[in-house]
């Protein structure tokens, strides 16, 4: 399929169209996104097994929340950044040897 010699206007024409397709083509043709669209650094998606999905979040984001209503809430917030049905499993804070907290780990399930 690619017998063209380098230099002629043959290659010249399919390097063009290669590199225009690359280029000129919008992510939304190929409905490629980031999984946190609206990324910030108190979340983070963290690997998780089969299923699952697991996301470390500031603790300042978890504390401006009431403690009855933080997995309904965290279910709804992780669903806005991901777009993407998510429901709040777990919630499991991090600590330090020292017992200073770091954040928390939430999994969610779709």
């Amino acid at each position: 399929m690619w017998d063209y010699p380098r230099g002629s206007v043959a290659y010249d024409l399919m390097v063009g169209a290669i590199l225009a397709f690359i280029f000129l083509t919008p992510p939304a043709v190929f409905r490629d996104k980031p999984l946190l669209s609206k990324a910030r650094d108190e979340i983070v998606m963290l690997p998780g097994a089969s299923g699952e999905t697991r996301f470390w979040l500031e603790e300042s984001l978890i504390q401006t929340i009431p403690v009855d209503h933080r997995m309904e809430r965290l279910s709804e917030l992780l669903t806005e950044r991901t777009g993407m049905e998510r429901r709040a499993v777990t919630l499991e804070a991090l600590r330090s040897a020292d017992d200073a907290l770091h954040g928390y780990v939430v999994v969610t399930r779709p």
